[in-house]
């Protein structure tokens, strides 16, 4: 009974521990998201609005939000490092104190080595709306104290931040009197020190004195390029979508460019901006030129001079708060709320075709409730996956929920040979890949065969083609019998299930050697040589056929250089081998080394394609392998520190071999002020990277002398390098009797010392 229940406990934690990646709606185009997730997990909270997400190169997810109880008070960020499984404990951004004013509108950016940059509008200073900046070096555990970035006093709001270039380039809208009247226009900082300085704002949009509102810019960035996109009012007060490109890093910007392309006095707001891989701009945005808001979407193929005809991204409904974002290989994917009157839901579509036409939109939030969801924003995480962040009131207070998109597996077919037949010769095995998500995302297929009688298989081989593909296959190099063919796709994250038939191989049997070399049946010896050297190649030839073969010839090649004469294999059973040799003078360089085993097919085998290996060798040159002799004063030492006139002294001398060959027989002589002393010493064997000692005797003589050690003074040793091979030092030597010279004022001192003595003496009995 226990063992049931702990088994259930088991059963029940995988449940709970999968649960918030199953997938918990309908498959649209192969497309599937998982259960919706709070990004805050704690107990107490308040209402949660305006999400932005990122991702960073190690796939960890980052979300910032703005959270407060009667309005927005705080910024608060979550961070997930287990692909949005889980977030850790949300941590506060700003610093500001409880009463002072409200905060909303954040958004995030994150540069190449992890460091988290935050900005949002902010009122603690005078209830007027100012941005504010703080980053977080730690993976979000702490930020830095906030600073604000527009200018003091100026009414800024609704920013945005993009990185690229090692640059922070942060947007937002900003008030500008113009007569008596306040106007919005678009202003730009930026940073070139991460965030610890920012320039001053300056606007980029080019409307001049025009009394227009300009507001909800966004940015983004590829390199050196960047565009800003914001909803203006310069030709009607119901808004075209404009936008500026800079392709020097925000040093200049180009003129406005108008994106939109409805009519006059038709309602045209919400923008959103990403690059593709190509350096192309894609805008999105809320159009109500047919009387209900839909999604639209317009793609420059210039860089952002222009854009093309925009087109409906949405399916149907009012469609609002659209957001876009490109994975690597350039399928955009748009997030989007789509609002009726007693519900909102959290809509996804996908172009696989550069925005060109759009997959049915799939609902991404879970909600069974009649309660409301907006605000979504999306970022590409690990594999090209969709994640999608959004309000959600189906709890009060309302809070952040999370989800992401789930890959499809894809699927795999055998065409060819149809399961049951029986083959014999070269076949070409052929078949069909798909994958739900997208062909394009498909990487390989692969194709093994499994023998039933030998119980074997091959190794995966990758087949040609994706979508359609074939292999070919040569029966004969199989024995006759039952074999599976077994193919799989791969998406670069999932396999597909195996598709395989079943077929009888049934070739006539022939009985033919098959001879074979490989780059590992090549050898040398010695196995180090240099140029100049005579080394012997050393060739293993095998026979993995049905028969025996005889008289098989086999030549080796330098390039295109014949090394020697052909050798030749008089007899080679089955399931043998036999080894021949070529001589051959090393030359300096880098060579290809061939072998051609029966090299003008005299003999018929099984398999022809197995009788030629290559390998690549270089060869140094001969002045490559030298010993070199090192000595050095400090290398010299002495039996005695104090030396007189006479004593025997033991001379040693330590030699090193820092060179890239050993060495034998290495005289070392010794020098006593230049005169060679008659003693020599031999150092029998001295192996590189090692020492050696030559000593000597010296009859020491007074004086100061010079002591000279020296290796291999002839020469004699060629060395890598022959100036390191001597060394000197310098020796006092004292007489044996001699003594200090101060010696010779003791008797001065003691006379004087006794005259002084007999003087005072004398004074003392004197009668007073």
């Amino acid at each position: 009974m226990r063992g049931k229940a702990i088994t259930a406990m088991i059963v029940i934690i995988l449940i709970l521990t999968c649960l918030p990646f199953a997938p918990f709606m309908q498959v649209v185009d192969g497309v599937a998201f998982s259960s919706n997730l709070p990004v805050d997990n704690s107990t107490t909270y308040g209402n949660q609005a305006f999400p932005r997400i990122v991702t960073d190169s190690e796939g960890n997810i980052s979300v910032v939000w703005a959270e407060g109880t009667t309005h927005f008070d705080h910024i608060f960020y979550a961070r997930s490092e287990n692909s949005g499984h889980d977030f850790m404990v949300k941590v506060r951004v700003d610093d500001a104190t409880e009463s002072s004013g409200y905060r909303s509108f954040p958004s995030i950016a994150i540069n190449e080595t992890g460091s988290i940059f935050v900005v949002w509008e902010d009122t603690r200073n005078d209830d007027v709306p100012s941005i504010f900046f703080s980053k977080s070096d730690d993976g979000g555990r702490s930020f830095s104290t906030n600073i604000q970035i527009s200018t003091p006093g100026s009414y800024a709001i609704e920013p945005d931040i993009a990185i690229a270039n090692n640059t922070i380039f942060v947007v937002w809208s900003q008030n500008v009197t113009i007569g008596s009247a306040n106007y919005t226009k678009i202003f730009l900082t930026r940073s070139l020190d991460w965030g610890m300085t920012f320039e001053t704002p300056r606007r980029i949009d080019d409307t001049a004195t025009g009394e227009s509102l300009l507001n909800a810019p966004r940015i983004d960035a590829s390199e050196r390029k960047l565009i800003v996109v914001w909803q203006d009012a310069r030709n009607d007060p119901l808004y075209d979508i404009y936008g500026a490109i800079s392709n020097d890093s925000g040093i200049t910007f180009s003129a406005d460019v108008k994106i939109s392309d409805g009519p006059n006095y038709v309602k045209q707001t919400s923008p959103d901006v990403c690059f593709l891989p190509n350096g192309n701009p894609v805008v999105v945005w809320e159009d109500y030129r047919t009387g209900t808001s839909v999604i639209r979407i317009s793609v420059s193929d210039d860089g952002g001079n222009t854009f093309s005809y925009s087109r409906i991204v949405s399916d149907g409904g009012v469609s609002v708060d659209p957001c876009v974002d490109s994975d690597n290989g350039g399928n955009l994917s748009v997030v989007y709320k789509l609002q009726t009157l007693t519900t909102n839901e959290i809509k996804y579509a996908i172009s696989r075709n550069g925005g060109m036409t759009f997959s049915p939109s799939i609902r991404v939030d879970d909600a069974t409730t009649s309660s409301k969801r907006q605000n979504p924003d999306i970022a590409i995480g690990e594999g090209g996956a969709p994640l999608i962040v959004f309000e959600d009131k189906r709890t009060t207070p309302q809070r952040i929920m999370f989800t992401k998109m789930i890959n499809t597996p894809p699927l795999c077919t055998i065409d060819q040979p149809l399961s049951g037949s029986v083959v014999q010769g070269s076949i070409v095995m052929s078949g069909h890949a798909s994958d739900p998500d997208g062909n394009e995302t498909l990487v390989a297929v692969q194709v093994r065969v499994r023998s039933v009688d030998f119980k074997a298989e091959t190794e995966w081989i990758n087949a040609s083609g994706l979508t359609e593909w074939s292999l070919d296959f040569n029966t004969t190099i199989f024995f006759n019998g039952e074999y599976v063919i077994e193919a799989r796709a791969f998406d670069g994250d999932s396999y597909s299930e195996f598709a395989s038939v079943n077929i009888s191989i049934e070739n006539p049997v022939e009985l033919f050697p098959d001879l074979v070399v490989t780059p590992s049946n090549i050898s040398f010896s010695p196995d180090i040589f240099e140029a100049g050297d005579l080394v012997r190649i050393v060739v293993t030839v095998r026979n993995i056929g049905n028969s025996n073969a005889t008289n098989i010839e086999v030549k080796a090649f330098r390039g295109i250089s014949q090394i020697g004469s052909p050798e030749t294999v008089d007899f080679l059973p089955v399931n043998s081998s036999s080894n021949v040799s070529f001589v051959w003078q090393a030359l300096q360089g880098s060579h290809t080394i061939r072998i051609l085993v029966d090299p003008d097919d005299k003999i018929k085998e099984l398999n022809e394609s197995n009788n030629f290996a290559s390998v690549e060798i270089t060869v140094p040159s001969s002045s490559f392998f030298m010993p070199d002799f090192v000595i050095a004063s400090e290398n010299i030492n002495l039996s005695s520190n104090k030396i007189k006139d006479g004593d025997e002294v033991i001379i040693t001398a330590t030699i090193r071999n820092v060179g890239t060959e050993d060495a034998i027989n290495v005289l070392v002589t010794f020098a006593i002020d230049g005169s060679p002393m008659t003693q020599q010493k031999f150092i029998s064997y001295l192996p590189i990277n090692d020492t050696a000692n030559a000593s000597v005797t010296w009859i020491a003589t007074k004086g100061t002398h010079t002591i000279t050690a020296i290796v291999d003074p002839s020469n004699l040793i060629t060395e890598l390098n022959e100036t390191n091979n001597n060394a000197t030092i310098s020796v006092t030597v004292q007489s044996i009797d001699e003594f200090p010279s101060w010696i010779i004022f003791i008797p001065v001192i003691l006379i004087f010392v006794c005259v002084i003595t007999i003087i005072y003496i004398m004074r003392w009995r004197r009668p007073k």
